[in-house]
C-alpha cells in the first residue's frame, strides 16, 4: 500500500474518533455520569494516539511526491497549493492534538492521584477537543482539495453561464 493510500485510510481516526469522543464526554459531563466521562476520555486518548501514524503516513506521502515526478505531474497548480496548505495546517494541528493527548491522559490519571481534579480536567479536555475538531476540519478541508479539482472552489476556474434568452427557447 502506498503511503498516500494509507494516509487516506487512517486520517479519519483523529477526526471521527474525536467527534464521537467529544459527544460522549459532553453527555457524561452533562449528566454527571462518571463512567460515561471516563469512556469519553478514553476515546479522546485513543483517537489522539492515532496522530503519529497519520502524520507519519502523510510525511511519507509527501516524500514520495517530492521524489517522483509522475505523482507531481498529476496535480493541478491549485492542488499543489492545497498540498502545501494541508502540510502546514497539519503541522500546527498535530501540536494541538498532542496537547489534547496529554490532557486526556492527565484527566484519566487524576482519577487515581487527584480525584477532585477529574471534573475540571474533563471540562478542559472537552473544550480542547472542540478546538482540535475545528483544527482537524481545517486540515481536512485543504487535504481533500489536493486531488479533487471539483473541491478547489477558491482556486477553480469560474464557470461562465450565459443567460438564456426567450428567443432561443
Amino acid at each position: 500500500m502506498q503511503p498516500e493510500h494509507l494516509h487516506l485510510l487512517i486520517n479519519h481516526f483523529p477526526i471521527h474518533g474525536l467527534f464521537i469522543a467529544t459527544l460522549v464526554l459532553l453527555i457524561g459531563l452533562w449528566t454527571g455520569e462518571r463512567r460515561t466521562q471516563i469512556a469519553g476520555l478514553v476515546v479522546v486518548l485513543l483517537s489522539s494516539l492515532s496522530i503519529p501514524f497519520v502524520m507519519g503516513s502523510g510525511e511519507a506521502a509527501l516524500e514520495r511526491y517530492q521524489d517522483e515526478d509522475v505523482i507531481r505531474s498529476t496535480l493541478t497548480e491549485a492542488g499543489l497549493d492545497y498540498g502545501q496548505q494541508h502540510y502546514d495546517a497539519a503541522e500546527k494541528g498535530a501540536k494541538l492534538t498532542y496537547l489534547l493527548l496529554i490532557l486526556s491522559a492527565l484527566a484519566l490519571l487524576s482519577l487515581k492521584f487527584k480525584p477532585l481534579w477529574f471534573g475540571k480536567l474533563a471540562w478542559v479536555v472537552l473544550i480542547m477537543s472542540v478546538f482540535c475538531l475545528l483544527a482537524n476540519a481545517w486540515i481536512a478541508s485543504s487535504g481533500g482539495k489536493i486531488r479533487r479539482p471539483d473541491f478547489q472552489t477558491a482556486r477553480s476556474a469560474v464557470m461562465v453561464v450565459e443567460p438564456i434568452s426567450l428567443e432561443t427557447v
